[in-house]
């Protein structure tokens, strides 16, 4: 029995949210952290509203604290309404996060002990509350269900036989949770968006493997239906989980949703009539507030500019400068407009052909390197930093990939994107690593060149020092990365 929890995953525990919260005096709400066994330092995070992740105006971090046996550690804040908080545990082999549910007034106290397998929460000796417990427990064996989906897609095993295996168990953990908490809002939400992910995942591959025949209706029409968009207008979804996904590549799906919802409509039309009519759709859609101008953002970003850098070259950039003038135009929201010119304005930057920033980064030795030293040979880098987790994930293959590379003219380069406070931490880690790191920091002239939307990003460049994506495939699509790299050998 799994009463103690991996940190290995994002637990998310968040309880049912009220439809209006009056405003109220703050209340001091605290978290006191206590470490058996782990020698590394807990990194604490209150979550910030999706608006302020879209425009990269985060905020700041609880603190950094040692994490060790000898003394608990107090992390406390003023909050009016519940809060989600992220608490990252660091150890020298492993790091995980864990997301928890703070309401106004609570004390709640985390143990983690680290002898037995990892970094573990100890629930028994845990003062987190039932209701967290129960959703953390959830989301545990979710993250099982989820690590099956992406690893059986990995190895080409995806069939419907698989989907439907990995959807039962869904709801059999689902069902369990309800009996454990009740009836609750977030994770009715939250297991609404897994079951939509699951389906979105299978579709998506078999899209792009181009296998016939398709999934059937009844399996894949869930994941884009009237009641899947309705998902994406509950205010549990963009308050509590939209903020992380965002994060993950929550809008490559709704892209991927709204291009399934409308594949027959769009029969024949070109790109350019495409990206408006899924924009129109977008806002026809979307009828929670919050989330109409969300969405409208997601269209003109991650689906409008990707088109602009797909079938446009730095020789086109007046057309396109054009082209994502008119898109951005409708939206009101002053502070993603203020993020959207931003990108207009460095467009000449990224669209393919454009030459690469010429920087000086110095190495985990304090040696300095010149983007110039790289003339010749194709450029594969990941923008990168410690706390991230998908950053984790997939650094591995980007190394391994490196290795299979060996010898040949691409070089595959890391860029820390980390805070100076954290720049101690990355030359440690930089040291064990066979491919060249350079440190450039979180708000410097490289990432606002690229304008760097998150972490990991990748990009890719030509022998010539040109621009081929500045939002390149990971490493962990292999096969699409592969065939890039091989194109500019």
């Amino acid at each position: 029995m799994r009463a103690t929890i991996f940190l290995l995953f994002a637990l998310t525990a968040v309880s049912v949210v009220k439809a209006q919260i009056r405003e109220s005096k703050p209340q001091r709400s605290a978290i006191t952290l206590t470490a058996k066994g782990i020698d590394g330092y807990f990194y604490v995070e209150q979550l910030p509203p999706i608006n302020e992740v879209l425009v990269r105006k985060m905020k700041p971090a609880g603190e950094r604290f040692p994490a060790d046996s000898a003394k608990n550690i107090t992390w406390s804040t003023d909050i009016t309404e519940p809060v989600i908080v992220t608490l990252a545990v660091h150890g020298k082999e492993v790091s995980s996060s864990q997301k928890i549910y703070l309401k106004p007034g609570d004390s709640l106290s985390l143990t983690f002990n680290g002898k037995s397998q990892g970094l573990l929460m100890d629930t028994l000796h845990s003062n987190a509350g039932t209701l967290n417990n129960v959703l953390a427990w959830y989301d545990y064996h979710t993250s099982e269900v989820m690590n099956d989906l992406w690893t059986g897609l990995d190895e080409n095993k995806a069939t419907v036989t698989s989907m439907e295996g990995l959807l039962q168990r869904m709801n059999k953990v689902y069902a369990t949770a309800k009996q454990l908490a009740g009836k609750n809002t977030y994770l009715e939400t939250m297991y609404g968006f897994n079951l939509l992910t699951i389906r979105y995942a299978y579709g998506w591959y078999y899209d792009d493997n181009k296998i016939t025949p398709g999934l059937p209706t009844a399996l894949l029409a869930p994941a884009y239906d009237d009641k899947a968009f309705a998902l994406m207008n509950n205010p549990v979804f963009v308050k509590y989980i939209l903020p992380e996904e965002a994060r993950r590549g929550f809008f490559f799906t709704y892209d991927w949703m709204l291009n399934q919802r409308y594949k027959s409509a769009m029969t024949g039309m070109n790109d350019s009539t495409k990206m408006a009519f899924l924009g129109q759709k977008i806002l026809q859609i979307n009828k929670y507030a919050p989330f109409k101008e969300v969405a409208r953002f997601v269209y003109v970003k991650n689906t409008y500019f990707s088109y602009l850098n797909k079938h446009y070259t730095t020789n086109q950039l007046p057309v396109a400068r054009k082209l994502a003038m008119a898109a951005a135009a409708p939206i009101k929201d002053t502070a993603f407009q203020n993020r959207l010119q931003q990108l207009i304005a460095t467009m000449g930057n990224v669209l393919p052909g454009s030459p690469g920033l010429n920087f000086a980064l110095e190495d985990h030795k304090g040696k300095i390197w010149h983007f110039s030293d790289l003339k010749g040979k194709v450029v594969y880098i990941d923008v990168w930093t410690t706390w991230c987790g998908p950053c984790r994930a997939e650094a591995p293959l980007f190394e391994k990939m490196a290795a299979d590379y060996a010898g040949k003219d691409v070089v595959f380069l890391g860029i820390s994107a980390d805070r100076p406070k954290d720049k101690a931490t990355w030359i440690e880690m930089a040291g064990h690593k066979q491919t060249l790191q350079l440190y450039s920091g979180e708000k410097t002239a490289f990432m606002q060149y690229y304008q760097v939307p998150g972490y990991p990003t990748f990009l890719l460049f030509d022998k010539d020092g040109k621009v081929v994506s500045a939002d390149a495939p990971r490493p962990s699509a292999e096969s699409i990365i592969r065939e890039a790299i091989n194109k500019l050998l």
